[in-house]
C-alpha cells in the first residue's frame, strides 16, 4: 500500500497548497512544527488508516522545526518520501527526525541568502529603477519578480524532495544556490549604483540619455556587472565600479 501511495502525485499537490500555511501556527516553543505536521498530513492520512497509529506518527511531526519557509519544501518532500519507507518497514522513525534536523540549518542559511538577501533586494531595486523611469506599474513588477521565483522554488523543491528522498541533498547541490546568490548580489549592487544617478536626473538635471534609451542602458549595466561577478570580480571591486560609474554620470549629466 505504501508504494502505491508513493506513486500518487495528487498527494504532492495537496502538500504544495498546504505548505503556504507552514507558518500559520508559528509559535515560540517549536516554531513551524504545527505547519509542518499540517502540510504532511495528506500523506499520513493515505498511509495509515488506523486513527491511533496516524495520531502517533503525527505526534512525531509536532517536534521542533524551523527553517526558511520556501526551501522548507525540500525537507517536506524528502520527509514524506522517508515516511513512505517507514510505513513499508524499510526505514525507522528515528531516520525521519535525523533527516529533518540535518536539513533545517542548511536550508535556512541558503534560503535566507537567496530570497531575503538576493531575490527581494533585486526585485525591489528593479522596481525603483522602473519607477524613476516613469513606469507606473513598477509595484506590480516587484510583486511578479519576487513571487514567481519563490512559488517556482516551493514547487520544484517539494517535487525533488518527494522524488529523491534522502538523496535530496545531492539534488540541492546541483542547483548551485550559492552561486546564484552571488550573481544576485552583484546585480543588486549595479542597480543600487544606478539609482542615485537617475534620482539626480529626475531632480531637474538634464539626463545624459533620452528617456527611451534608459531601459537599454539599465539592461547593459545589469549584464555588465553580472558578467563581472561570473568572472570572479570581488564584491569590493564591483562596489568601486558602481561608485565610479555614478560619479562619471553625475559629471556628464
Amino acid at each position: 500500500m505504501s508504494d502505491a501511495v508513493g506513486r500518487d502525485k495528487s498527494i504532492v499537490r495537496k502538500m504544495f497548497f498546504r505548505s503556504f500555511l507552514l507558518q500559520g501556527s508559528w509559535n515560540f516553543e517549536r516554531m513551524q512544527n504545527l505547519g509542518f505536521a499540517n502540510t504532511i498530513f495528506p500523506l499520513l492520512r493515505a498511509l495509515y488508516r488506523d486513527d491511533s497509529q496516524r495520531r502517533e506518527v503525527m505526534a512525531r511531526h509536532t517536534a521542533y522545526f524551523n527553517t526558511q519557509p520556501y526551501l522548507a519544501s525540500f525537507s517536506l518532500g524528502a520527509t514524506a518520501q522517508l515516511e513512505i519507507e517507514v510505513a513499508a518497514g524499510r526505514a525507522r522513525p528515528e531516520d525521519v527526525e535525523r533527516l529533518k534536523t540535518a536539513l533545517m540549518g542548511p536550508l535556512g542559511a541558503l534560503g535566507d541568502s537567496l530570497f531575503w538577501g538576493g531575490v527581494k533586494p533585486v526585485a525591489a531595486l528593479i522596481a525603483v529603477v522602473l519607477l524613476l523611469s516613469g513606469f507606473v506599474w513598477a509595484p506590480l513588477v516587484f510583486l511578479a519578480l519576487y513571487n514567481v521565483p519563490h512559488l517556482f522554488a516551493r514547487w520544484v523543491a517539494l517535487r525533488d524532495g518527494y522524488d529523491h528522498g534522502v538523496k535530496v541533498i545531492q539534488v540541492m547541490a546541483q542547483y548551485k544556490i550559492q552561486r546564484k546568490v552571488n550573481h544576485l548580489k552583484a546585480i543588486s549592487l549595479a542597480l543600487a549604483g544606478m539609482i542615485p544617478a537617475m534620482a539626480w536626473s529626475a531632480g531637474g538635471v538634464e539626463p545624459l540619455f533620452p528617456e527611451k534609451v534608459w531601459p537599454l542602458v539599465f539592461l547593459g549595466v545589469v549584464v555588465l556587472f553580472w558578467l563581472a561577478a561570473r568572472k570572479g570580480v570581488p564584491a569590493a571591486g564591483i562596489v568601486a565600479g558602481v561608485g565610479l560609474l555614478a560619479v562619471i554620470y553625475s559629471f556628464l549629466a
